[in-house]
Order: C-alpha cells, then sequence, then structure tokens
C-alpha cells in the first residue's frame, strides 16, 4: 500500500545519483556461496532490486528490458536487476547502482496476489525457469556485482 508520494522520491534519488539506473522500495545481495540467491539488503546501493516498486532511468529500460520469457515475478526481478548491472558494466566498465530507498518510501507491504493467486506448482515451475536462467547467464559474473 502506499500512502504518500513513491515514484517522485525514486526519481529524486536517480537525479542526485547519475551512477544509478533504478530506485525502488526493496533490494537485496546476491549471495553468491549460496547459489545466487538473494538475501534481504538495508536500504542503499544493492545487487538487486525486487520489483514491488522500482524506477528505471527510460533509456536503461530501452536498451535493457526484461526479457519477455519472464512470465512469473519470482526471480524476474532479479534477472532485470542483473541485467541492467550487466549492461552498464559492458559499458562503463563497473557496475550501475540500484539504490534501495526502503523506509524512506511510504509503503507497506500487503497480501502479495501474485504468490497468492497462483498455485504452488505455478510458482515453483516458473520461479525455476527465471532462476535458471540467472544461473546460465550470470554465475561466476562476480564484477557486477555491487558486493563483489
Amino acid at each position: 500500500q502506499i500512502s504518500g508520494p513513491t515514484v517522485s522520491v525514486c526519481c529524486n534519488e536517480l537525479t542526485a545519483n547519475s551512477q544509478a539506473v533504478a530506485a525502488g522500495w526493496r533490494g537485496a545481495q546476491v549471495s553468491t556461496a549460496d547459489e545466487w540467491r538473494s538475501v534481504t539488503a538495508a536500504a542503499g546501493n544493492v545487487d538487486v532490486l525486487l520489483s514491488y516498486l522500482m524506477v528505471v532511468r527510460t533509456a536503461a529500460a530501452q536498451q535493457t528490458p526484461p526479457d519477455d520469457k519472464a512470465r512469473f515475478y519470482r526471480n524476474a526481478d532479479i534477472e532485470w536487476s542483473l541485467a541492467l548491472r550487466d549492461t552498464f558494466f559492458t559499458g562503463q566498465g563497473r557496475p550501475a547502482e540500484l539504490i534501495a530507498l526502503d523506509d524512506a518510501l511510504p509503503v507497506t507491504q500487503g497480501r502479495h496476489h501474485g504468490y497468492h493467486d497462483s498455485t504452488p506448482d505455478e510458482r515453483d515451475r516458473e520461479s525455476r525457469r527465471n532462476y535458471d536462467r540467472i544461473l546460465k547467464r550470470w554465475r561466476g559474473r562476480t564484477e557486477i556485482l555491487h558486493t563483489s
């Protein structure tokens, strides 16, 4: 639930930080020791943004859109975040910044319809497809991570 300005706050963060390609509510760090699974992170520069609420620079989103094979939300946000970081790294020689604003945004999490309105089999199958693409494309590519 959003109870105040959010998109403008994210846009202000992108205006203030030219190295950031995206800003959002929640973020995570990638645990390379745990098969590239994500671990919730505090506010700041994070490896990946979670798609509860995120704003991406237009040019970055056009250059690196979300993978159209990601038909289910779980891991799709992580996949897109890594793609954005990778594209920026390739072009700039360093990973893009993704900024989690956390409690700076007036957002509270309620019932997650994407999760609860799908069957366990669908969640597992589609999440696994997204996760397998992540591992195939980025496992071992620690240079694109903020925490590398």
